[in-house]
């Protein structure tokens, strides 16, 4: 619906990364847009990834995962919100990077991947932190890591990944987009909206109660964000198509 309207700004979308890149790069989903067809506005949320387990499992830590993994290759069960979603292929990088293998269980969203890891149904899950935010702060789930550059504020005493021996950075990130045609001036103004909107004490109460880390890009920066992750993704995507083909 946003590429077939009138480039004006009256039209926007929600676009998630890796999900929207995703769509057009996986031949398989026919998407009917490109990455020519959307300009980028601005982003709010990044969402990093985090490998999480129940508080009463054994495994304590990032350590702790990688030996039992490796002692019992592809027999831990580990979850996510979807085949092909941005939690699949944080698990994978994190995969590639250990030198380990998983036994994936895809369910159609974070919140039924959660349920599943309460229910002791899974060893683990790879979720963005913002989903089971809540069971975070109740003590219910620990996260192992975060797979951010710094430790996140709103996620105390939570190691980043490469705190403990991994170089590796995933996120979902959430921003708007508008048709590529758009008056540069009516994007600034989007832009600067979305901005003015991220800065009110309202939106950091509601953001903050939701776990979700606010991380404001305007068009250019969003720009480039989005092109490296291209970078980043589309190698990866085509290799997690092709087991599947097998």
């Amino acid at each position: 619906e946003l590429v077939r309207s009138k480039p004006d700004g009256y039209t926007i979308g929600n676009t998630n990364l890796p999900s929207t890149l995703n769509n057009y790069l996986d031949p398989s989903r026919q998407a009917v847009f490109g990455r020519k067809d959307l300009q980028q506005v601005a982003n709010q949320v990044v969402d990093p990834e985090t490998l999480l387990v129940r508080t009463d499992s054994p495994i304590k830590s990032v350590k702790d995962l990688v030996a039992a993994a490796k002692a019992n290759p592809g027999g831990l069960k580990l979850g996510t919100s979807g085949l092909l979603s941005d939690n699949h292929m944080a698990a994978m990088l994190f995969e590639k990077a250990a030198g380990i293998r998983f036994a994936y269980v895809h369910f159609d969203g974070g919140a039924p991947a959660r349920n599943a890891l309460l229910g002791g149904h899974l060893d683990l899950c790879v979720l963005t932190a913002g989903t089971p935010s809540a069971l975070f702060r109740s003590g219910t789930v620990r996260y192992l890591a975060i797979m951010e550059r710094e430790p996140a504020p709103l996620f105390p005493g939570v190691p980043t990944l490469e705190s403990q021996g991994y170089k590796l950075y995933f996120a979902s990130s959430r921003g708007i987009s508008v048709r590529t045609g758009t008056p540069p001036e009516v994007v600034k103004i989007l832009a600067d909206a979305v901005k003015r909107a991220m800065e009110s004490d309202a939106v950091k109460t509601r953001m903050e109660a939701a776990g979700l880390v606010q991380r404001y890009m305007g068009p250019a920066e969003y720009t480039k964000y989005w092109d490296d992750l291209e970078a980043e993704a589309k190698p990866l995507l085509e290799e997690m198509l092709k087991e599947q083909q097998k």
